[in-house]
């Protein structure tokens, strides 16, 4: 048994005075200032009173000195303007402006009358991107604690009966808020995405861009995503519309239908959309209401590869901010290793399309045991982070260059040792590299326990596969609070951090780093090659093409975002377009109805990988989507007994629109493929 010790360097975040109480800039009490443990300063207190909050007994400072209405803030052209505020689920305006070297705003509930309640007491660390006020409300004073990155605004807030100085408890009496800036996503009219309820019953998606040709000339698409909010029924492809208008304010567009057309004519206030279509033929006028979407979104024209760079690296920030705390460096990881005997396969799964009869498991097997010490934002004590996985390698040689480097992670209801079992109908993939002569580490990808979810989901109840040994992950979290991470933010910094640990690996090649999964791992994947670029190489299978549908189609919520709304700002496809130009073989099948109810299920992923290749430009040819003729299960397109001969990767004939207007939809429905006339290995080993 042997230990692998990687050290990292961590800022801790000071401390400042807030109102003649220190308070930790996290949110949390620190011992290196004076405290009564509830984040007042004892001395500062003149007269204490005791209240109650949800049962627990709080302390608060009725007369503390007066307060200046703010402090000093530096440069704050990144946080004046207007916030779209999600805190926990309650949707809020903070306008914040500059007057007089100081900052001011207000804070009202989004489309109310109500007088905006004004902040105060605003603190702005332009050089950390902390922002902190207070707001008076009803007899609560609130306070707010957030971090901004890149126009996108994450934090606490807590509250306390007609006090001054503080909250008492930010574990117990504090909730969450996530935000975007409209002067920081509305510099330009597009890209822009909404989605839209329209009163005929349909759910739609409205995407809007510059023409490729033409930059002056907006167009853009309609997706009819269900007809009903309980079910996908009536999705239909996604329609090319006319846009007749759009100047950001008001809009309007056409959408084709035969020889009659809808005409839809509409405003924007804020994130919100609104109007009415009027059917040519029938003169029948309908409503429509819908909210901005997918801020972050790449859009659907080719960008200059120093545009795309820009645009990847500037949301890869944001993706770290919303998803995973800023992606925080371990202040140490232990990896422990310990050799294991690899059990004979009783048999070979025969779902497996790999040639694995003719390919002896060549490999030896080792548990791997990560534990990760995390510096804790909100105190002293530092966070530990568990996980597992199996690591395989390779007895023989290795090839010029060294072996490449796989990370296998499994999708619901799978394990690591699922993903290293040659007998198992849908996680053998593990397996399948591990023969071809890859070092292949095989990660544990689970849930939260119950009690950590936030109530997104209620299932499963001791993780994926217990049986196996894949039970429930525990959040990141520092003592006594809740996560600020989401669940996909927590997967995904486990497998950056194993891809740390087998860079680690003697004879390994650096410059040969695939990362796959099949289903829930497979989005996992895909969010992990947008956020590590040290990846080359991504291998997803059965991922969610479009997270719009998910709620309609009764997925799984796990891939939802605990405390702000996923589809506001990001889709599948921008996590793909994150990966441009490094390699991506996106594999789905063609009657795979996972994610899709419409009769071609597979128009939704070939809709989603011709969004994500428009990133790739030049470089579309590291784009590969792989259209097999099966359902949700992983492909390689070898041999299988069912099949001796290779059926080799097969991609759509059809893949982009055609360039004459009104553009079809043929492409989308046409579900002919063509061979690249190799296996999935042999297009990795290029």
């Amino acid at each position: 048994m042997d230990s692998v010790g990687l050290q990292h360097l961590f800022l801790i975040k000071s401390w400042r005075q807030l109102g003649g109480v220190a308070i930790f800039l996290g949110l949390g009490c620190g011992a290196s200032a004076p405290s009564d443990g509830l984040g007042l300063d004892p001395a500062k207190v003149r007269t204490v009173d005791r209240n109650w909050i949800n049962g627990k007994s709080i302390v608060v400072a009725p007369t503390p000195p007066p307060l200046p209405p703010g402090g000093e803030i530096g440069d704050t052209s990144g946080v004046v303007g207007h916030w779209f505020v999600n805190r926990g689920g309650t949707r809020l305006v903070l306008l914040l402006e500059q007057q007089s070297g100081q900052l001011i705003g207000s804070l009202r509930p989004e489309g109310s009358r109500d007088v905006a309640q004004l902040i105060d007491h605003v603190t702005w660390d332009s050089e950390h991107g902390q922002l902190r006020f207070r707001v008076e409300d009803e007899g609560k004073v609130f306070f707010y604690a957030v971090d901004v990155v890149e126009g996108t605004m994450t934090g606490r807030y807590a509250f306390a009966l007609g006090g001054r100085s503080g909250p008492a408890d930010w574990a117990s009496n504090s909730g969450h808020l996530m935000a975007w800036r409209r002067e920081s996503f509305d510099a330009d009219l597009v890209p822009r995405v909404f989605d839209i309820v329209i009163d005929d019953g349909r759910f739609v998606r409205l995407r809007l861009d510059r023409n490729e040709s033409d930059p002056l000339v907006i167009e853009g698409e309609l997706k009819v995503k269900a007809t009903t909010a309980k079910g996908s029924d009536g999705e239909l492809p996604a329609q090319p519309i006319v846009v007749r208008h759009w100047d950001g304010e008001q809009i309007a567009f056409d959408l084709p239908n035969g020889t009659a057309r809808q005409r839809f004519t509409g405003s924007v206030k804020g994130r919100h959309i609104d109007g009415t279509l009027v059917e040519d033929r029938t003169g029948l006028v309908t409503n429509f209401a819908g909210t901005r979407a997918n801020v972050l979104s790449y859009g659907l024209r080719v960008r200059t590869g120093e545009s795309r760079l820009a645009w990847q690296e500037r949301v890869r920030r944001i993706l770290y901010h919303l998803m995973m705390a800023g992606n925080p460096a371990p202040l140490a990881t232990v990896a422990t290793v310990a050799e294991r005997p690899l059990s004979p396969a009783d048999r070979i799964g025969s779902d497996r399309d790999d040639d694995a009869v003719n390919r002896s498991p060549e490999y030896g097997l080792s548990d791997v045991v990560f534990e990760h010490t995390l510096p804790n934002p909100y105190g002293t004590e530092p966070i530990v982070r568990r996980s597992h996985g199996l690591l395989a390698v390779p007895t023989t040689p290795p090839p010029a260059g060294g072996y490449g480097l796989v990370l296998a992670v499994n999708g619901h209801g799978g394990s690591a040792q699922l993903l290293l079992d040659a007998s198992d109908p849908y996680y053998w993939y593990g397996d399948a590299y591990a023969r071809r002569g890859y070092v292949v580490l095989a990660l544990d990808i689970s849930h939260r326990p119950l009690n950590e979810t936030g109530g997104i989901y209620w299932d499963p109840a001791d993780g994926d596969s217990p049986e196996t040994g894949n039970h429930a992950h525990p959040s990141i979290a520092a003592p006594g609070l809740d996560s600020d991470w989401s669940d996909d933010g927590e997967r995904v910094w486990d497998a950056m951090r194993a891809i740390d640990f087998l860079l680690t690996r003697p004879s390994g090649n650096p410059n040969r780093i695939i990362v796959t999964g099949l289903s829930m791992g497979a989005e996992v994947t895909e969010i992990v090659g947008a956020l590590d670029p040290r990846v080359t190489t991504v291998v997803p299978a059965g991922a969610p093409p479009d997270l719009s549908l998910m709620p309609l189609h009764g997925n799984h919520p796990c891939w939802k975002w605990t405390h702000g709304d996923a589809t506001e700002f990001v889709e599948m496809s921008d996590y793909l377009a994150l990966t441009a130009p490094r390699h991506v073989v996106l594999e789905s099948g063609k009657t795979d109805y996972t994610y899709s109810s419409y009769s071609l299920p597979y128009v939704v992923e070939k809709e989603n990988a011709w969004r994500a290749r428009t990133a790739y430009g030049d470089d579309a040819a590291n784009f590969v989507h792989y259209l097999h003729p099966g359902g949700h299960q992983y492909r390689v397109g070898d041999s299988s007994d069912d099949s001796p001969t290779p059926a080799y990767i097969q991609v759509p004939q059809l893949i982009a629109p055609p360039g004459a207007r009104p553009r079809s939809i043929d492409w989308k429905t046409n579900g002919e493929t063509v061979s690249l006339d190799q296996t999935l290995f042999d297009y990795l080993a290029r």
